[in-house]
């Protein structure tokens, strides 16, 4: 597919769970549990899944700002 092909070499695209959590510094299935609570802007392309950084630091202010109230 070549709109694949174009975002495959964005910088600013993370290909994969791992690489999502790593980008958030936490293990794969922590991520994939707020996926879960609260799903992320993560998408599944040719069976693999994939998110932009920018969208996710995005998800993550909105995240913390809802769940404030659990954080103390």
């Amino acid at each position: 597919c070549r709109i694949y092909k174009m975002i495959s070499n964005d910088s600013n695209l993370l290909t994969g769970w791992k690489a999502i959590a790593d980008f958030f510094q936490r293990h794969p299935d922590t991520v994939r549990a707020w996926h879960c609570k609260d799903p992320m802007p993560v998408y599944k392309i040719n069976s693999e899944y994939c998110a932009f950084k920018t969208d996710l630091k995005e998800w993550m202010e909105k995240y913390l700002q809802k769940n404030k109230n659990l954080c103390g």
